[in-house]
């Protein structure tokens, strides 16, 4: 069962769709089959405020992502993977 996150609405909506919520359900739905590695376990460490610090960051528009990896997987069937580290996000003043 896939998880696929949709939303569209205009520069008003901005706080409810980058809210603590939103971004909740999309750490966990990220977690998944993750918990296991050690730089999950970090983030996890401090997981509630990671959380509210990126939900803070998105809605300020100051959001940076880290770089990803990409590479393909050819068993059980060929795809590309992407990854991302988690990033530790800090309010700036």
């Amino acid at each position: 069962m896939g998880t696929a996150f949709a939303l569209c609405a205009g520069e008003s909506d901005t706080a409810a769709i980058f809210g603590f919520a939103s971004v909740w359900r999309a750490y966990l739905a990220c977690r998944r089959r993750k918990r296991g590695t050690a730089q999950v376990q970090r983030y996890e460490m401090a997981v509630l405020d990671q959380v509210e610090n990126t939900a803070w960051a998105l809605q300020q528009r100051c959001f940076t992502p880290s770089r990803s990896l990409c590479f393909i997987a050819r068993q059980p069937k060929a795809r590309e993977i992407r990854l991302v580290q988690l990033l530790i996000q800090k309010r700036r003043a």
